[in-house]
């Protein structure tokens, strides 16, 4: 009996650790792994936020990375919102250019990857899910921390 537990225990240890090693850096997860973590972009966007590294979070929108572009939207959009920063006339132009752009985007929701265009993404009337969740994410994660220092 402890040999079949030892062994369940290690199939599964290399499971989770090769989960984790197939997230991309540049994908945009929430609560992936079983909801334990977020992807190495979310993290790094979310501790630039939370440092108020606001100059880098506007260069996401410059990235030729999509998911970053996609993340530098959201977060720039809401931080304008909160009067935390203001973009320039280049950013919104930008930021235009984004929501048409027809550039794919790799994301995760839970374990199942998945891609879109940025322009399915942004587009405000069909309200993608990943859409929701980020805005979620900057709500819980961001916000609170940015509103209450």
């Amino acid at each position: 009996m402890k040999k079949v537990f030892v062994i369940v225990f290690i199939l599964t240890s290399i499971f989770l650790n090769a989960q984790k090693s197939n997230i991309e850096t540049s994908k945009i997860g929430f609560n992936v792994n079983f909801g334990k973590n977020s992807t190495r972009l979310v993290n790094y966007v979310e501790n630039l936020a939370i440092k108020k590294d606001y100059e880098t979070i506007k260069t996401l929108i410059l990235s030729e990375d999509t998911s970053k572009q996609f993340l530098g939207v959201a977060i720039c959009e809401n931080l304008e919102k909160l009067n935390l920063i203001s973009l320039s006339d280049e950013n919104k132009n930008r930021i235009k250019v984004i929501y048409e752009s027809e550039e794919k985007v790799s994301f995760l929701i839970g374990c199942k990857g998945s891609t879109r265009t940025l322009k399915e993404l942004l587009n405000k009337e069909d309200n993608h899910l990943l859409r929701i969740i980020t805005n979620e994410w900057f709500e819980k994660k961001i916000k609170t921390k940015l509103v209450d220092n």
